[in-house]
């Protein structure tokens, strides 16, 4: 089988099956906007744990140098 012979036979086939049970119903992506929203909040605050959590072992592991000899300036 040669690739014309897909693209015109079984590919038009495939794709007229895989749309004929396709619906759009739009105010079902408006009820589930509310869900979405949680989602991203969600995300939002996962994200500023992290950030949180690597600022305060940053702030922990960080050595403090001490310079007594300041006259390297």
């Amino acid at each position: 089988m040669n690739l014309m012979t897909y693209l015109t036979v079984f590919l038009p086939v495939y794709l007229s099956s895989f749309f004929s049970n396709f619906e759009f119903h739009p105010m079902s992506f408006v009820e589930n906007l509310k869900y979405m929203g949680t989602g991203m909040i969600c995300i939002f605050i996962v994200i500023v744990a992290i950030v949180a959590v690597v600022v305060l072992l940053e702030k922990i592991t960080t050595r403090v140098k001490k310079s007594d000899d300041d006259s390297a300036e």
